[in-house]
């Protein structure tokens, strides 16, 4: 998926290699949403679409020794952080599941189905004006679920109707 990226990192010169192990080096992390990576030298990192990222260093003849022109033309195009709220998330590779009545005033929990590089992912828990399930589950859980059941049974409060 990085290949396109990678090939502009070594055109330039600034790409990892042995003989060069602080170069900038491509992620396709699978909690990202699909198609996209994260670009570090391990000192800073920009995330985005591989092919808008590509393309941006594409327009670079050549770099300086501090490689800022490498930097300055991936945050053209790319983010700073990944994507870690619905808001954030590609409108194309999120859906939404209200698991209980209400409105988003209510905070209803919600199934928040996502399509990352690892595949179809789940985030579960309370979603509407207030908080977002997708947000506050990598906050508190980090890793997304990989099936439904296990994203309801984990990020979901239920209510009991026992009396005690």
């Amino acid at each position: 998926m990085a290949t396109r990226l990678e090939i502009e990192l070594a055109r330039l010169g600034v790409s990892t290699t042995h003989s060069r192990p602080e170069g900038i080096s491509v992620y396709a992390d699978p909690d990202l949403p699909r198609g996209w990576v994260r670009v570090s030298d391990g000192t800073g990192e920009v995330f985005g679409v591989v092919d808008a990222l590509a393309k941006s260093l594409a327009k670079i003849s050549e770099v300086d020794e501090d490689w800022q022109e490498v930097w300055d033309a991936l945050g053209e195009v790319g983010e700073n952080h990944a994507p870690h709220s619905s808001q954030g998330w590609p409108e194309d590779l999120i859906r939404f599941e209200q698991l209980e009545e209400g409105t988003c005033n209510d905070q209803p929990n919600t199934l928040v189905i996502v399509e990352t590089n690892g595949g179809t992912r789940y985030a579960a828990g309370p979603h509407g004006a207030f908080s977002c399930a997708l947000s506050d589950w990598f906050d508190n859980l980090g890793s997304l679920a990989e099936t439904r059941e296990a994203a309801i049974a984990i990020g979901c409060e239920v209510e009991s109707t026992e009396e005690n």
